[in-house]
């Protein structure tokens, strides 16, 4: 049987029709693109964290911080900016850690 003749049974796709179909659905759920944000300690650059599954937050940042035992340290989203302000003594330790961090993200 031809395609063309309006019979075919394989896929049940009326000849030379391809129908759209919208799914209406919510899409502010999905992750549609990978957010970026750069991240600087006491304002210099020390890399990008990008929040690559749904549940990523950068949040996630202070969380790793505290968990290598980094505490009175101070954190700011600014656009796609975020700044950690840490005592200077600190400073290039807290930075190493990102470094790590972020490097295997």
């Amino acid at each position: 049987m031809p395609f063309t003749d309006g019979s075919y049974p394989g896929f049940g796709l009326s000849p030379g029709a391809f129908p759209l179909v919208h799914s209406g659905g919510d899409t502010n759920n999905v992750k549609l693109n990978h957010d970026a944000y750069d991240v600087y300690v006491n304002a210099d650059y020390v890399g990008k964290k990008v929040l690559l599954v749904q549940g990523e937050h950068i949040g996630d940042v202070d969380s790793f911080l505290h968990s290598r035992g980094f505490s009175g340290f101070t954190s700011r989203l600014d656009g796609d900016h975020y700044e950690i302000e840490v005592d200077p003594d600190l400073q290039q330790a807290v930075r190493d850690n990102l470094h790590m961090y972020l490097d295997i993200r």
